[in-house]
């Protein structure tokens, strides 16, 4: 746990990073109250306050992913709304993309229960979400763009084996 950062003046704090255990403890308490309150409290899909809990989650899940935390991830991220679900987790699976098989099997070893195969939110729509975030994109001007470069010829490569690994268990 680290420690308390700080009160700033003025409104440029929005975009600070929340402490993560601040985070943690957000989104079990969003994640207890849309369970026992009638209706979810607001926090089910039709309700009032479904975008928050969607973005604490989504802060939390991205906080595991940069600790490195993976097989939390898809126990937290399988809450969040399908869209959000499948656009983090097929960026989760980009970042990995380099990582050994090894890794990428225990990956996928671990949503197993948590998130489905088939659906809006399931492990195949994010792989296929995946492979069509990996292609290289042009700018207006046709050329590569940045981010595409960067990556580096073997980068679809790599984000092909989830494909494959995934196949061999769907």
């Amino acid at each position: 746990g680290g420690g308390g950062g700080g009160g700033g003046g003025g409104g440029g704090v929005a975009h600070a990073k929340p402490p993560a255990g601040l985070l943690r403890f957000s989104a079990h308490l969003l994640l207890f109250l849309q369970a026992l309150l009638p209706d979810g409290g607001g926090l089910r899909q039709e309700g009032s306050l479904y975008f928050h809990i969607n973005k604490v989650l989504n802060l939390y899940v991205v906080h595991l992913i940069a600790a490195r935390r993976y097989e939390l991830v898809p126990r937290y991220a399988c809450h969040m709304r399908h869209l959000l679900l499948v656009e983090t987790y097929a960026k989760f699976l980009e970042l990995l993309a380099p990582a050994s098989p090894e890794v990428k099997a225990k990956c996928l070893a671990d949503a197993r229960p948590w998130i489905p195969v088939e659906g809006e939110g399931g492990m195949r729509a994010i792989v296929s979400r995946a492979l069509d975030d990996s292609r290289a994109v042009d700018n207006a001007k046709g050329e590569p763009a940045a981010a595409a470069l960067s990556r580096g010829p073997g980068h679809r490569e790599r984000v092909l084996e989830w494909a494959c690994l995934a196949g061999a268990e769907l």
